[in-house]
């Protein structure tokens, strides 16, 4: 949300987001066949945005595990 609709490669995404090189790789990302839904605690993608219009809502929540 608040790309307006535009998309961007998710390299760029990182960079301009100022994600740490490191922990790139252990990033989940959500998809769907053919494009990035979600990444879990930056941002959702414009065409997933729920609208008063909306007639299916699929509602996923990342829980973090603490590691060993």
């Amino acid at each position: 949300l608040g790309m307006d609709g535009k998309t961007q490669k998710l390299s760029d995404f990182f960079t301009n987001q100022k994600v740490p090189a490191r922990l790139r790789s252990n990033l989940p990302l959500i998809a769907d066949h053919e494009q990035i839904v979600w990444i879990p605690g930056y941002r959702t993608a414009d065409f997933c945005r729920v609208t008063p219009s909306s007639c299916n809502i699929i509602h996923l929540r990342l829980i973090r595990m603490s590691g060993k």
